[in-house]
This record gives C-alpha cells, structure tokens and sequence, in this order.
C-alpha cells in the first residue's frame, strides 16, 4: 500500500508480499514534493534507486530490506540532499561503507542506519566510516550491537521483572563512539 501526505511523504507497506520494485519507484518520481520514503522490503534495486537520487530532492529514505547491494549503495552516494538514511539488511558490502565515507554528497546526512539484524559490519568498516573527511561529527549511526562487540546478559528478574530476555550490557566506546553519536539497536542472542 502506498499512502502519500502534504509533507511529500511516501509509505509503502512492510508486509512479506509487497513489492513495489524499482518501476514502481520510477513511477513515484513524478511526485514534486517527495522528501520522504519509506520502502521498506519493496523489491527496491540499483536501476530504482538510481533513477530516485537522479530525479528527486529525497531527504529521509528508508530502504530496510531492499536488494540493493553494492551497485544500489553506490548510486545513493550520488545523493545530495539525504538527512536520514537507512540501509539495514540491504546486502551493502565493505565496498558500500567505503563508498558512503568516500561520498561528498552524503554530508549532509545526520542519521545513518546499518542494522538491526545481525550485522556484517567489521571492524575495518567501522574504521572506515570513523576516518571519512565526509560524514558529519554530527551524525547519528545507529548499528546492531554486535558489530561493537558490546555485552549482553540476561535481565535480573528479581530487579525488572516486567522485561524478559537480553539486554546490550554495555556501551559504545572508543572511536567510533568519540566520532559519531552512536546509538545501539538490534537485540543481543545468547
């Protein structure tokens, strides 16, 4: 379901069967005052995304779950307007984090999501995103947990009985907690 509002903001449903596809995307790039997408698991490619960033100002897009791959990442580095970015289970590669921190448009970002699920993020690519002369100190990168190596223990019952389940036991530190607001997603597994 595709639903459109005043603010230029387009949501299209979550659900398993949905699927948009980068026609449809093509499609959506006649709207004047799209800023805002949601397309979240929309069958979203490379051809799509290219055709978007080449023909409307977006600001905020959400693209969790699409098959972009290394190909869709390169064509949202051509970008120059994106405030918020997420990118979680999209199947970017190393080559994709050196191409964001490699990419003078995306300055201007200040929220970047990498994951939710368990992520493949190394230590490498970490390193790599700490040392672009692009992305802003201002920038909120929001990754699963595991990709930094944080604890997780199990809640004391006794203490917070309404919660069940992991919790991340520690926080974000070091250099990529000194150069980014780091905000930490994703559930810890045992």
């Amino acid at each position: 379901m595709v639903a459109r509002s005043a603010r230029g903001l387009v949501q299209f449903g979550s659900g398993r069967s949905s699927t948009l596809g980068d026609a449809g995307l093509v499609a959506l790039t006649d709207i004047a005052t799209l800023r805002v997408l949601e397309l979240e698991r929309a069958e979203i490619g490379a051809a799509g995304v290219a055709s978007l960033i080449r023909h409307v100002p977006v600001e905020e897009l959400v693209l969790t779950g699409n098959p972009l791959g290394q190909e869709g990442v390169a064509a949202l580095c051509a970008a120059t307007t994106l405030r918020e970015l997420a990118i979680d289970e999209t199947r970017f590669t190393s080559e994709s984090i050196v191409a964001i921190a490699a990419a003078p448009g995306l300055a201007s970002l200040r929220r970047l999501r990498l994951g939710y699920a368990r992520s493949t993020l190394t230590p490498g690519d970490l390193q790599t995103l700490i040392d672009s002369p692009y992305l802003s100190r201002e920038l909120v990168l929001v990754v699963v947990g595991h990709a930094l190596k944080l604890e997780s223990q199990y809640y004391d019952r006794d203490y917070a009985p309404e919660f069940n389940g992991l919790y991340w036991a520690s926080e974000p530190t070091g250099p990529i907690a000194e150069r980014f607001h780091v905000e930490v997603c994703g559930l810890p597994s045992s």
